[in-house]
């Protein structure tokens, strides 16, 4: 039989007798059962097929393809160069393959056999949920076997962050892999424990429609009960999702009701509004301890429930914010510290809410501008105390602060810079009694110690507290730079590695009133310039050492390694948030950043305190 002549078509053709299948293409040919597509795409309602080149034959159901191969079914995307497909059974073998899995997995493999799109078997491969090229980490395997009606098996599994290797091995994984969520029972867990006893627990997962689920999972202890627990989930669109988890157990030998609970909702609609809610309670502070599924201390878990309203615009954002820390407080009067009638002691800080403007820089010449405005409405509350007497102090403060900052000159190669900062915050109430004696603290003869009062007893008159916070930065000339190119090929991967100190002045006002103003936030402690106190002038010293790294054939440098060394001088005592002052040198701050791509970096700070301290 002659070859048919190289047609183009633009829609897709009647099928042959012999094919399954309707196609488009730019050049097709047969000879005998042997049926040629180059640069085509072939269809049928399940699925869809496109290649470089096609070869069907009709007589065993057999099909190559090669180059740049894509095949749509069943919700998934298979890409390789080379594929050998039985039409009849929907089996194969590929090589070079990359498998698209809902929502975002990536498996790229050296070859693969597969059947019914269903069960496929990886050598030599990679897995990763990041849809970026770079994915900030990704496990690597000898084999995968995956099931995706069953289970997934894993043999020599390694873990990569950031394309760099972690000390992370397993030998072997078994792991759910079912695309489609189904209702039914969980594997049950296991276990004792000297204060538990024995531990039996039941899984029930239920599907509730396609955006939400629920799970029920009481889990019995000998020694202690019944623990009941529940999570619910749901997911209505991509911008809309929250859940709720719960548990309660009545215990056996304390005699109690115990508990805690979780409740979240975040949203996000198309005109830039921003939704947040979470909500944390719990009985006491070894709840999430006892039970194994939380990390706290007896001094002290807090129990943080926050909603955060936010929209951006061109010129700025919105912000509307409340939150109620809850931290539990040990009292000597109450004899066992954590299970006793008068448990839980407990301490609450509120944010009730507060309404903040903040514009984005807005450039005037050659000086950058900026600024916020805040007012909120503020809560401490505690109950069950030593002294006997509750706290619960509110007041309302008013917040707003002008920030400018610009280049001044070039001397040299010495860059000068400034940034000022005006602050005018109104309180409605102060404290009764001053937290410290600024007069002990500036005197000469000072000895150390700072009078400490109820730091939350908020009740005594109106105050108004103004700040002036100036800065004058110089960086200095750049030392040791160095370019190298590996190889001495200039399109190669090139260093660079500078060295560049900087100093610092710091000048802050003061204010008379300073021991009266109440303490909650970093607006109150720290409202100067880099998060500095009032009345604090300082000078700063410092090393920024960078280690730039460009990769072949890019034409950008990527700040691989910095180091930073640095120390600042207090010519005035300052104020701390533990009661403590500092005055004279400060600490010595270091600071190690890694980054070895642009999706992952690993910083290490490490602060060591030289200063004339005093408490």
């Amino acid at each position: 039989m002659e070859l048919k002549p190289p047609t183009v078509t633009e829609k897709p053709s009647e099928p042959y007798s012999q094919l399954p299948f309707s196609w488009r293409g730019e050049g097709v040919s047969q000879e005998g059962a042997i049926w040629t597509l180059s640069k085509g795409v072939i269809q049928t309602d399940e699925m869809l097929m496109m290649a470089d080149l096609l070869i069907y034959n009709a007589s065993n159901g057999m099909m190559k393809a090669q180059g740049r191969i894509k095949i749509t079914v069943q919700g998934l995307d298979f890409y390789s160069e080379r594929i050998d497909f039985n039409w009849q059974n929907r089996s194969g073998t590929a090589d070079i393959v990359k498998l698209d899995l809902q929502p975002t997995w990536k498996i790229l493999a050296d070859r693969v056999s597969f059947a019914k799109f269903r069960q496929w078997n990886f050598k030599t491969v990679t897995v990763t949920p990041c849809s970026e090229i770079e994915p900030g980490w990704s496990a690597s395997m000898s084999e995968l076997d995956l099931d995706l009606d069953n289970y997934a098996q894993l043999w020599n599994l390694r873990l990569s962050i950031g394309g760099i290797p972690a000390p992370i091995y397993l030998p072997y994984l078994i792991y759910p892999s079912r695309t489609e969520r189904t209702s039914g029972f969980l594997p049950p867990t296991l276990g004792t424990s000297s204060a538990l006893g024995t531990k039996l627990g039941l899984q029930y997962y239920q599907v509730l429609g396609d955006s939400a689920d629920a799970t029920i999972n009481p889990t019995w202890f000998s020694k202690e009960g019944v623990l009941w627990g529940t999570e619910f989930r749901w997911f209505l669109k991509d911008n809309h999702k929250g859940n709720f988890s719960g548990e309660i157990i009545h215990s056996d030998s304390l005699n109690k009701t115990r508990y805690r609970f979780n409740l979240s909702e975040s949203y996000k609609n198309t005109s830039g509004w921003s939704f947040y809610l979470r909500s944390n309670e719990s009985s006491d502070n070894l709840m999430g301890i006892d039970y194994g599924s939380g990390v706290g201390s007896i001094t002290g878990t807090s129990h943080a429930s926050n909603f955060l309203l936010e929209k951006n615009y061109q010129w700025g954002r919105v912000l509307m914010e409340a939150f109620s820390n809850r931290a539990f407080i040990q009292s000597t009067l109450e004899g066992d510290r954590v299970y006793n009638s008068e448990f839980p002691s407990s301490f609450y800080k509120r944010l009730l809410p507060e309404l903040s403007l903040q514009s984005n820089p807005i450039k005037l010449s050659s000086i950058f501008m900026d600024f916020r405005l805040s007012l909120g409405s503020y809560n401490y509350s505690a109950r069950n105390l030593d002294q006997g007497q509750p706290i619960d102090s509110t007041w309302q403060r008013s917040d707003l602060a002008l920030h400018a900052y610009g280049s001044l000159f070039d001397i040299g190669p010495s860059q000068w810079s400034f940034e000022v900062l005006g602050r005018g915050t109104y309180y409605t109430h102060s404290y009764a009694q001053p937290v410290f004696d600024l007069s002990s603290i500036y005197s000469t003869t000072f000895n150390g110690t700072v009078s400490q009062d109820n730091p939350f007893d908020v009740i005594s008159k109106e105050q108004t507290r103004t700040l002036f916070s100036g800065k004058i930065e110089a960086r200095l000339p750049q030392y040791g730079r160095i370019y190298e190119s590996s190889n001495r090929n200039p399109q190669g991967a090139s260093y660079k590695h500078i060295l560049e100190p900087y100093l610092s002045f710091l000048n802050n006002s003061q204010y008379g009133e300073l021991s009266l103003t109440p303490r909650f936030d970093a607006v109150d402690s720290f409202p100067g310039l880099d998060g500095s106190p009032i009345g604090d002038k300082s000078i700063a010293l410092g090393i920024n050492q960078y280690l730039l790294f460009k990769p072949s054939g890019d034409s950008f440098f990527l700040n691989q390694l910095k180091m930073d060394l640095s120390a600042k001088y207090h010519f005035n005592p300052i104020y701390l948030y533990d009661g403590t002052y500092q005055q004279g040198w400060g600490s010595l701050d270091g600071l190690l950043s890694y980054q070895p791509n642009q999706r992952f970096r690993l910083s290490l700070r490490n602060s060591s305190s030289f200063s004339n301290r005093g408490s």
